[in-house]
């Protein structure tokens, strides 16, 4: 694309066939039927323009103005599209929705790009200046998916499982044990409480059948 092109803000500015197949925008309407394994496939191979790459320049109030490089470096979660030449927060685009309650309210970055550069830095710093909740939680949601896929962590749903199923064998023991503490008491003809169980605080003074679930 020429550089003195003055886009339509927000519609397509490039042809689909000179953009890379990850270019944010070229996906944009996809995202919601993204398997995990898309995504994270997005998340590690979402187009960034080289240091060659010349950006569009569109009129501002009479100026021209484009898309600055060093936003990239300043916002590692910014990400730039040249279908659309509108920069996304990826991390937003991707897991707003299950991040907040707010997530709704959330416009330009989010669901749709950010296309005005004249005061694009200070929209940029609002957004990653630690007040919009849904802009955090994005972002340790996508690092702990992406930890998840790497299998550096066990899911929390296969964690959960792992604890219930811990619990279920230890409820096992203990039924176990006291079943065979029963039967004994039974064959043997043991009275459960003896006869100094009546204060269950004082060690010295627990019954029969207190006594064997100890043992056992």
């Amino acid at each position: 694309m020429a550089e003195n092109v003055t886009p339509t803000r927000g519609k397509p500015v490039e042809d689909k066939a000179n953009c890379s197949p990850f270019d944010l925008g070229v996906l944009f309407e996809e995202l919601r039927q993204f398997s995990d394994q898309r995504k994270f496939e997005l998340i590690n191979n979402v187009w960034r323009p080289g240091s060659t790459f010349l950006f569009p320049k569109t009129k501002e109030s009479g100026r021209n103005r484009r898309f600055n490089s060093s936003w990239l470096q300043d916002f590692p979660w910014l990400v730039y599209s040249r279908y659309l030449d509108g920069a996304f927060c990826l991390p937003c685009v991707l897991f707003a929705r299950q991040c907040g309650r707010n997530s709704a309210k959330l416009d330009k970055l989010v669901k749709s790009p950010l296309t005005f550069w004249t005061t694009a830095f200070n929209r940029l710093s609002n957004h990653a200046n630690g007040k919009c909740s849904t802009h955090n939680l994005s972002v340790i949601a996508m690092n702990n998916f992406v930890r998840v896929m790497k299998q550096e962590v066990v899911p929390v749903d296969q964690q959960l499982n792992t604890i219930l199923q811990q619990q279920i064998a230890k409820n096992r023991t203990i039924m176990a044990s006291l079943f065979k503490t029963v039967l004994f008491c039974g064959r043997n003809n043991i009275a459960f409480r003896g006869s100094r169980d009546e204060d269950p605080s004082n060690e010295s003074l627990k019954g029969n059948f207190q006594a064997l679930c100890i043992f056992e």
